[in-house]
This record gives structure tokens, sequence and C-alpha cells, in this order.
């Protein structure tokens, strides 16, 4: 993710990302400063603990780069000169610059950088392990995805702008289990993945349009998209059916996945269901991801499958509405 991050910040800032790229790998690790007294290398800030540490060295790095090439603060080489070694060249001013300011703040003055920008987040990093901001980031991100925007990678736990804070939530988790200490954190990105609308609410339209649509243009999607969301590859719903700008899907888009999310959130609090550890592939089923990513408990398993009930209740009216509208409307086109 940080290389990322690097890569299409340099890529939109038209500047080299490869040159960038290893230029942040450097500036990152004397920010960090891994060695040990002993000589060794220290792999504390080389995992989630080092990565808003990595974001920032890679924004600031390409961002200064970008504005010393705007203004021509430059060493210049000639055409002859390979485009890779020129453009390393060109950067050597700016990367000089914020070698120097680094190395001050970090060996001259002793400030731990790492520490430091986690004492400056960790507020945002509790409030992000919240219900309230479970709810907030579903409801968010479902109201961009009804617009037609993906929300999901945009502001999302499990790959959005909340991605590294949700990250460092299930290394730490994975860490306490290996020490066989209690885990620490609720909020992970499998927890988003396996609980969201995406591995359950699909689902249950599954279902319901199997049980109840008499619509050919439903039935006709259910047969499409029914493969696709068993791996999570929700868009031919939401596109499909379609929920985007569908003032009809609207409640049970929005509602749904908030009550899942926040209700995984709360049982997971209260000790019901186990918390998720395990970093797995957004695109494994839901049920098995759920399964899977909190190291085999069998009370997450057994409430994926209570979500999708819930789902189907929640969903019900509203595909039974949505389906009653379509027929009305084949008939008359078929009148016609």
């Amino acid at each position: 993710m940080k290389s990322l991050v690097i890569c299409q910040f340099a890529i939109t800032s038209k500047i080299q990302p490869l040159v960038n790229g290893v230029a942040t790998v450097s500036i990152f690790l004397i920010m960090v400063n891994p060695l040990t007294e002993e000589g060794t290398i220290s792999l504390a800030y080389l995992g989630s603990q080092g990565i808003f540490c990595a974001i920032l060295a890679g924004v600031v790095t390409v961002f200064l780069n970008y504005q010393f090439t705007k203004r021509g603060i430059l060493i210049k080489m000639p055409d002859s000169v390979p485009p890779i070694i020129s453009a390393a060249f060109e950067m050597l001013i700016s990367l000089g610059i914020i070698v120097v300011l680094v190395w001050g703040v970090r060996i001259v003055l002793g400030v731990n950088i790492p520490e430091l920008i986690a004492l400056l987040i960790s507020p945002f990093a509790v409030a992000a392990d919240s219900p309230f901001a479970v709810a907030l980031e579903s409801l968010v991100s479902r109201t961009l995805w009804f617009a037609g925007i993906h929300g999901g990678s945009i502001i999302a736990f499990n790959g959005g702008a909340l991605y590294p804070f949700a990250l460092s939530n299930i290394e730490a988790n994975a860490a306490a289990v290996a020490a066989g200490l209690p885990m620490p954190n609720i909020i992970t990105p499998s927890l988003e993945s396996f609980y969201q609308d995406s591995s359950v609410s699909a689902f249950a339209i599954c279902i319901m349009i199997a049980f109840i649509s008499k619509s050919s243009h439903l039935k006709e999607i259910g047969k499409l998209a029914a493969l696709p969301a068993v791996f999570g590859v929700t868009e031919p719903f939401w596109f499909g059916l379609p929920v985007v700008l569908n003032p009809i899907m609207l409640i049970p888009f929005l509602f749904a996945n908030t009550f899942n999310l926040v209700m995984t959130w709360i049982l997971t609090y209260l000790n019901i269901i186990g918390r998720t550890y395990v970093t797995l592939h957004w695109a494994l089923p839901g049920f098995l991801g759920s399964y899977l990513s909190s190291g085999g408990d069998l009370r997450n398993l057994i409430w994926w499958f209570v979500l999708l009930i819930l789902n189907c209740v929640i969903y019900y009216p509203f595909i039974k509405m949505y389906d009653k509208q379509k027929v009305q409307e084949e008939q008359a086109a078929l009148a016609d």
C-alpha cells in the first residue's frame, strides 16, 4: 500500500515514480533508524507501526521533489544520459535537503519520529475503532456507492482512507495472538470485508430474487450476478439491478451495511464473537472469510449466517416492491 501511495503520487505529479520510490525508502529508513546498538536491524517500525511514517516519507519526498522540479532547481544532465539516471541526478538537491532535515530531527535533536507520529495520530486511531466511526464510514461509503462512486476505495477500512488504521489494528491483533495476549483491536480490514453488504447482502439479494422475483429482468440479473457475488464482486447487482440511483433500494442499501458492521463491532466488543486477526483477500466467500479471519471461531461463522437471514428480512419488502414495479414495466412494454 505504501508503495502504491508513493507511485501514484509521483505519477500524478508527472515525475519519475521508481526514483522517488527508492528515495522514499532511504528517507523512511533514516526516519525509523532501525539499527540497534548491537549493530542489528530492528523490525519494530518496518511493519504496521511504521505505516504512517512510511506514507509521510513518501508524500514529503515526492512533494518536495515536485516543487524543486517545477521551479527548475535541478542538476541537469546532458540529453545523452538515460532518463532514469538523469531523473536520479535531478532530485539530488531536494533529496539532500530532506536527508539533512530528517537526520537533524532524528539524530541531532534525538526525536523518535515514528513515536511522535504515533502520538499525534493516536486520538484518530482510537476514534476510528468505535461503532460511531464504523457507522459513519458505512453511511458515507454507501452514499457514494449510491451515486455511482466506488465508496470503498475512497474511505473504507479495507481499502480506502481508513485502511492504514485497520491494517495496524489487525497486525497488532496478530502480534498479540502470537504472544499469547488478548487482542486489543476490533475494526480490521477482515471485519469489514467479510461482514459488509458485499459479502452478506449480495447473498440475501440472490435468495430474494430466487424465491420471490417474478420480473424477468431481476431473474436474469440474479443468474448473472450470483457467482461473482460469492466472491464479493457485487457490481453486477449494484449497477445491474440496479441499486445505484434507485430510490427504492436506497434505504436497505444504507441500513443493511451499517447494521452489519455496527452489530458485528458491538458483538465483538462484548466477546460474543471472536476478534479478527488473520489477513485474507476480500474476494474469499464471506462465510469462509468470517470463519478463517477469526482463527476458526465457529461463533463468527454462525453470526455470518444470522446476518444473512437478517439481511433477507431487511431487503425483502424492498425487493418485493421493486419486483412489482419491474413486472408492471415489462407488461407495459409487451402491451406496446
